[in-house]
């Protein structure tokens, strides 16, 4: 998806929020701009104004005193492209979180060269960023889009709401008239009635509360109860499409039963018939016991369909979650750091060492359990064809049978009495209502069978990224497995002290953020003293002044109390599907990215995560774009008060 199509899909979105009364702040004449867009040389990307791009300004606004439609569909791109947030993080080259129009320039320069040519901006450069960060720009489509229809949806439920109220007050009011004409004081019912809103307020909220919880937010041991559940589920709708096969199903036999009574009367009737030969008779008895015995094989045909194709079901989860698995082994391996050969990093290495014969070793396994898996998928479809075959030859069969019944009541008809005819069009009847209860039965059934199955799938799917998410962690290098101790100085020592006090002091404080944002309160802890030194008189998202707007990046927020502000600025600037709270390691890349990937970018280890350990030998931003390489930085790095508080 490239991002044209993007700020297409996001300009309708906003449309839908504009019909809801949300100002966008974007106007639609864009959607034309975008595709005029082609390309911007050098000269164009200086006389850009950054300081707009950088701004709320709207597209109106962007564009004012813009004449030139290309210029415009740029200026329209890069305010959407600027706006992501990977791009944001990207472009804070000093990874101060606050980008500038210097940094945004040059940033902006470089992403110029990704198609090799520096000279011009085009899509494609733009394209390659967006694939190189990692932006699923369809997925943020979709969220507002989602944000969009809630909004709507939100509007329509206050206007519910109103005209709820609406009725709830005439209907006291015509209660208040009733009870005026027998007491003199109203007021009871009326409350009567406000307790009564009240109460079913309450009950709703308490059954939203008890709402089991979905496969998301389960655990790996309730995902695996849960399967059984819809195992069982699955097995019973697996059951109830065999029943009807063969049979069993209260409708269909119900159906059958009819169809033996009109089929009795009509041989009793041809029997007793002296009209018709008996040759004639036997043709027809010899037809009719063909008939059945062809049905039954075939129902006993589609039975077998049915249970092998739920095997082949089955095994396709089998195989896709043991692929799903080669492919977490293989991300693992490849994630493990290179021994650096040093004698200090001798345990270190042998650990790295061990831990790669080890996953190695689990990929062989693992690639012989698929090569097995696929084999026996195989042969489970090699069956299912040849049961097919067989049913279409039952079929064929069935076919001529009927054939040769047409025929032979085509005869009987021409010499039977009226009580005959009347007798076998009931039979005829009744016969090919069977055919029509089953069709109807199983449209329903096979539907529930495919919903069951589907359900099946999904908590599969689950369970194996739950499982994944622990092979990942058992085969990965505990990145506690640092030293610090030699490396801290003094300051740095003295410092530690003061925050593992500091946390325990204000450990209340740390785990109210943490129980409302799902940040763990060491990590709120760890990122306030690497902002401020554990300052609660400061915002945590910039170290500005608490109780008055901020005025660095974000800036114009309001906050009088710490906590409130924290929750802002752990919710606004941590992406929870990074963080896995049972994995430290996550903790690190989401502090890192909380400041800023500048360092990432230049492909050195972050001082504010490292600093103090023997992961971290120097280089920082000392000012806004200035990287210096040799500069050791002071300050404690997250990993050690982490590590302090944790391990």
């Amino acid at each position: 998806m490239d991002f044209s199509n993007y700020y297409l899909k996001r300009l309708s979105a906003l449309s839908i929020k504009d019909s809801a009364g949300i100002q966008s702040g974007y106007d639609t004449e864009a959607v034309t701009n975008v595709s005029i867009f082609s390309s911007a040389n050098t000269q164009e990307l200086q006389s850009l104004d950054y300081s707009k791009l950088l701004s709320d300004a709207t597209d109106t606004e962007l564009n004012e005193g813009v004449t030139d439609r290309n210029q415009k569909g740029l200026n329209n791109i890069l305010k959407s492209f600027i706006d992501l947030d990977e791009v944001k993080e990207a472009a804070d080259l000093d990874s101060d979180g606050e980008v500038t129009d210097d940094e945004l320039k040059e940033y902006i320069s470089t992403v110029a060269g990704k198609d090799g040519d520096a000279s011009s901006l085009t899509m494609a450069d733009i394209d390659a960023v967006i694939e190189e960060l990692g932006i699923d720009l369809e997925s943020i489509a979709e969220k507002s889009m989602d944000e969009a229809l809630q909004a709507a949806a939100d509007a329509n439920e206050d206007a519910l709401q109103e005209l709820e109220g609406e009725k709830e007050a005439e209907k006291a009011q015509e209660t208040q008239q009733a009870q005026q004409a027998q007491q003199t004081q109203a007021s009871n019912g009326n409350y009567g009635g406000s307790r009564n809103v009240s109460g079913n307020s309450n009950a709703a909220s308490t059954q939203q509360a008890q709402q089991p919880k979905t496969i998301d937010n389960m655990t790996l041991e309730e995902l695996e109860t849960e399967k059984q559940s819809r195992q069982a589920d699955l097995q019973d709708a697996q059951d109830a499409v065999n029943d009807i096969h063969s049979g069993k199903n209260e409708k269909v036999k119900d159906a059958q039963d009819k169809a033996d009574e009109a089929k009795e009367k009509y041989e009793k009737a041809l029997d007793s018939d002296k009209n018709v030969p008996q040759e004639l008779k036997d043709k027809q008895t010899q037809n009719t016991k063909s008939i059945e015995t062809n049905d039954k094989k075939l129902s006993e045909k589609e039975v077998d369909i049915n249970n092998k194709e739920s095997e082949i079901n089955t095994q396709e989860n089998t195989v896709s979650s043991l692929n799903s698995n080669l492919t977490s082994l293989e991300s693992s391996l490849s994630s493990l750091p290179s021994p650096t050969g040093k004698d200090e990093d001798k345990d270190k290495d042998a650990q790295i060492s061990e831990k790669k014969k080890s996953i190695e070793s689990q990929i062989s396994d693992k690639k012989a359990e698929i090569e097995e898996a696929k084999q026996k998928l195989e042969d489970q479809k090699t069956a299912l064809t040849k049961l097919k075959e067989e049913k279409t030859q039952l079929e064929t069969e069935k076919t001529e049978l009927e054939k040769a019944k047409q025929e032979i009541q085509k005869q009987i008809q021409e010499k039977c009495s009226t009580e005959t005819k009347e007798a076998m069009a009931a039979y005829n009847e009744a016969k090919a209502n069977v055919d029509t209860v089953k069709k109807t039965e199983l449209t329903t059934a096979t539907a529930a069978l495919d919903k069951a199955r589907t359900s099946v799938s999904e908590v599969e799917t689950k369970i194996t990224e739950a499982k994944n998410k622990k092979t990942e962690k058992e085969n990965s290098v505990n990145k506690f497995d640092f030293d610090f101790g030699e490396n801290l100085t003094p300051e740095q020592k003295s410092a530690l002290e003061k925050f593992e006090a500091n946390y325990e002091k204000n450990k209340d404080r740390y785990e109210a953020v943490a129980e409302k944002t799902g940040v763990p309160a060491e990590l709120v802890a760890a990122i306030h003293w690497r902002e401020s030194s554990g300052n609660f008189d400061t915002y945590l998202h910039n170290g500005d002044p608490l109780g008055q707007p901020t005025t660095h990046v974000p800036a114009g927020i309001n906050y009088s109390n710490w906590e409130d502000a924290a929750c802002d600025a752990m919710t606004r600037y941590i992406d929870q599907s990074k963080l896995d709270k049972d994995d430290v390691n996550t903790y690190y890349d989401v502090a890192e990215r909380y400041n800023g990937l500048g360092y990432r970018n230049k492909g050195v280890q972050s001082p504010y995560v490292w600093a103090g350990t023997t992961n971290y030998s120097g280089g920082k931003y000392v000012a806004d774009g200035v990287y210096d390489a040799n500069y050791i930085d002071k300050q404690l790095g997250v990993a050690v008060m982490l590590k302090r508080l944790m391990s």
